[in-house]
């Protein structure tokens, strides 16, 4: 059977998780060094509902946590019912990429922040392991770049430590598309532009966090798998692209040559990552829908959205791989 698999938005398959009574609001305020972390640790390891944290200490927005951290969201998410349907169904959807369509009015740039009134840390706050370097929003959020050469966009999910109100260490580690975005970029002595995104609709989320091959514009392909194409909007400061529902879109630049130390941080191994010199990503702009809500995520071993979003995407595109090279493969 399949199910429903074109989300608008976000906030369209949370209000699905809620039909599902797989949704837990958290109306009481909490700690964003303890208690977010600790109560999203405890719902991975229970396969528990997704979680809304409606009140967030020092944040001016709700956060979402453990959206896509069970079996079953995940699959819902792509409209399947059961993983023996998943990975012919992953094949049959990617064969053909589906191109995103451009609009010009979008959810995402109701509201803007720029300059002097952008502060990282009342959009999100949170230490999400006892020993990271410090707050980190970019656990889910996913930076899109442009290849200077291709022009082709890149999505991918990189750590990201705040540093200061508008400037953001960005751990993408140089073996990523996006990383070798920005070594074209900083080997001609240019600035790279990047849009860092979050709160997007889950086929989107699953995308930018599958391992593609280079030159894969990772919209096209969360396109192909919801079967219809995605709405993007220009950003106002840049020329990359975004999707249009999405809840925050943070606009700026990664200058050449910049480094600044950022972590250690909490990686989706189960082990931490060290604290190490990293470009820096400083924030211009940023743009949100009214009343947003951030989406963020707890890295550990599984369960946990890591090992469902990278784990089971890349087993279908290793599987499609395999399958071509050896047809008698059944499943993997």
């Amino acid at each position: 059977m399949m199910l429903k698999r074109k989300w608008y938005d976000m906030r369209e398959f949370l209000e699905f998780l809620a039909t599902k009574d797989d949704i837990e609001h958290i109306k009481e305020e909490v700690d964003p060094d303890w208690e977010v972390n600790g109560i999203t640790r405890l719902g991975l390891q229970e396969h528990a509902p997704a979680i809304v944290f409606d009140k967030v200490r020092g944040a001016d927005y709700p956060l979402v946590t453990n959206l896509l951290g069970t079996d079953r969201r995940f699959l819902w998410a792509l409209g399947i019912d059961k993983w023996s349907d998943f990975n012919d169904e992953w094949c049959r959807r990617t064969e053909k990429h589906i191109p995103w369509r451009e609009v010009k009015n979008a959810p995402c740039q109701e509201v803007v922040v720029s300059g002097s009134d952008i502060d990282l840390n009342k959009i999100c706050n949170i230490t999400w392991h006892q020993y990271d370097g410090g707050p980190f929003p970019g656990t889910l959020s996913i930076s899109v770049t442009k290849d200077p050469e291709t022009g082709v966009l890149n999505a991918g999910i990189y750590r990201m430590m705040t540093l200061g109100p508008n400037l953001l260490g960005w751990g993408a580690p140089e073996y990523t598309h996006g990383r070798q975005h920005y070594i074209r970029y900083e080997r001609r002595g240019e600035i790279m532009p990047m849009a860092v995104i979050t709160g997007y609709d889950p086929t989107v989320f699953i995308s930018a966090s599958t391992r593609t091959p280079p030159n894969i514009d990772e919209f096209q392909m969360a396109g192909a798998l919801r079967g219809e194409a995605l709405e993007m909007v220009k950003c106002q400061t840049n020329d990359i692209h975004v999707p249009a529902t999405c809840e925050f879109v943070f606009e700026g630049i990664v200058r050449p040559h910049e480094r600044k130390i950022e972590g250690g941080f909490g990686e989706y191994t189960g082990y931490y990552g060290e604290a190490r010199p990293n470009p820096v990503f400083e924030v211009q702009r940023v743009t949100m829908r009214k009343k947003p809500m951030y989406l963020g995520a707890r890295e550990q071993w599984y369960p946990s959205e890591s090992a469902l979003v990278v784990g089971k995407s890349s087993q279908a595109v290793a599987f499609d791989t395999v399958r071509k090279l050896v047809p008698g493969v059944l499943d993997m």
